[in-house]
């Protein structure tokens, strides 16, 4: 379908570095500028909060950061908004009204006029700060303390304030926020639910709370500067928790070397992509810590399926297995290291000759074929040379009662055999089932999937 294009019109911002408006961000841009700065000594004290870049509880990690001068001058009576309500609304909705305004006239727009109008709000916001800091003090918990805090008044208020009659959401999709609320603006115009739309966001560092919580996180950047996308940022360190730490503590002993170590190298000099175990691995992990998150958002499978090494991250996902368990079974598959995948898909493993001459001959007939550059062949013959090795190193198994109804791909059916240390030799050597085992789902009610794992293969 086509869209008929949009025009963004006018433009308002408040950004750090007193940045006021779209020239001084142009001429800002153009010289290369650097926006953050020390924390104000009006936000808090950073003499008692900075506690150097490790991570402390009761301490930030940077003493930086990118911060907004003058919040607290608002021109209360120019917005017809009484001086005990001002002093207890977010200023992050007050200078979203400023710079509603600023956008209005940079548009050549005069607010009167648009009075009743079809005109939609979408504001992008986050944070809590202001609400924390009136509700740390009851002293100052006035009448308007509650609902002038709340999001949803950020784009009311505004609404109000000019008369506007179309659509008017807050949306907070933490970073994203101020993106959706565009794209919220550009839908509502395409199906003609508004005839104008002002789009945008705030977000104010008022209170140290939020910057301690990351800090114990490990999601922020020690020198206070954010480097998306490049190879010296600071990433989030998954070790400081539970979830990746507990993997790569459990790792490390067996292998004599990190799997976080290898994920915060540089692209470059990267092993993860070019090493088919440390490849693997990751895979592994990722799994693992994408079903820890989805629990924790108390999103949970009707039943589980894992293809190959995923069936390790599926018995785990299910409660069969513990951490530690699926950590030993991937070191010891991974040091030992045909399948029938489904109606469409099939691997052939043997020795390179012959597999070279098939791959040769199905190719002349015009089917896609590629081959696999693995160290060893999974789920062939040759593997069966390794199986007293793998009993050796691989860990006695107590399995406990899956919690969530679980497939095997060793058998294509619901899971009816232990899953102990020859479920797993079988798991690495023999066919894979996946095609029995997705009809076996369907055939319980199932009707949508998801694949947890760097991105998508399997279909």
């Amino acid at each position: 379908m086509s869209l008929e294009p949009i025009a963004i019109i006018g433009i308002g911002c408040r950004l750090p570095g007193d940045i006021n408006n779209p020239t001084a961000l142009w001429h800002f841009l153009k010289a290369g500028g650097d926006a953050i700065g020390d924390v104000p000594a009006d936000r808090w004290n950073n003499r008692r909060y900075y506690g150097g870049d490790k991570p402390q509880v009761g301490k930030i990690i940077s003493p930086a950061g990118g911060f907004l001068s003058n919040i607290d001058q608002f021109d209360a009576e120019f917005f017809g908004i009484p001086a005990k309500e001002a002093s207890q609304t977010d200023p992050q909705h007050r200078m979203l009204l400023e710079v509603t305004w600023e956008a209005l006239e940079d548009a050549g727009l005069v607010a009167e006029t648009l009075a009743g109008s079809q005109t939609g709000v979408f504001m992008g916001i986050h944070g809590i700060d202001y609400a924390l800091l009136q509700l740390l003090h009851p002293s100052t918990v006035g009448p308007f303390a509650n609902s002038c805090s709340k999001h949803y008044i950020a784009p009311n208020r505004i609404s109000y304030t000019f008369g506007l009659h179309g659509p008017s959401i807050a949306v907070d999709a933490a970073c994203a926020a101020s993106l959706v609320a565009v794209d919220l603006a550009c839908q509502n115009l395409w199906q003609q639910r508004c005839d104008l739309a002002l789009a945008g966001g705030g977000n104010l560092l008022l209170a140290p709370q939020p910057s301690l919580s990351h800090s114990q996180l490990g999601s922020l950047a020690p020198d206070g500067r954010c480097k998306p996308f490049d190879a010296k940022a600071e990433r989030l360190r998954p070790q400081r928790r539970s979830g990746g730490g507990g993997f790569d503590a459990l790792w490390k002993p067996l292998s004599g070397w990190s799997l976080l170590d290898e994920m915060q190298t540089s692209e470059a000099n990267s092993r993860i992509g070019v090493d088919t175990q440390i490849s693997m691995l990751a895979t592994h992990a990722l799994q693992i810590a994408l079903t820890a998150l989805w629990y924790h958002w108390g999103i949970r499978p009707d039943m589980i399926v894992g293809h190959s090494m995923g069936e390790l991250a599926a018995a785990y996902a299910a409660g069969a297995i513990n951490l530690e368990q699926a950590v030993q079974l991937a070191h010891a598959r991974l040091q030992c290291v045909g399948r029938v995948q489904g109606p469409q898909s099939l691997t052939l493993a043997g020795d390179t000759e012959a597999v070279q001459a098939i791959a040769t001959t199905v190719e002349q007939n015009g089917t896609f074929c590629r081959m696999l550059n693995v160290d060893v062949p999974f789920h062939g013959l040759p593997l069966r040379e390794r199986d007293a090795e793998f009993t050796r190193i691989s860990p006695e198994v107590r399995v406990a009662v899956p919690s969530i109804p679980y497939v095997s791909t060793v058998t294509g059916r619901g899971l009816d055999v232990p899953l102990d240390k020859s479920y797993w030799l079988r798991n690495f050597e023999e066919s894979v089932y996946f095609r029995d085992a997705i009809s076996c789902i369907i055939d319980a009610g199932c009707t949508h999937f998801v694949e947890l794992g760097p991105h998508p293969v399997l279909n």
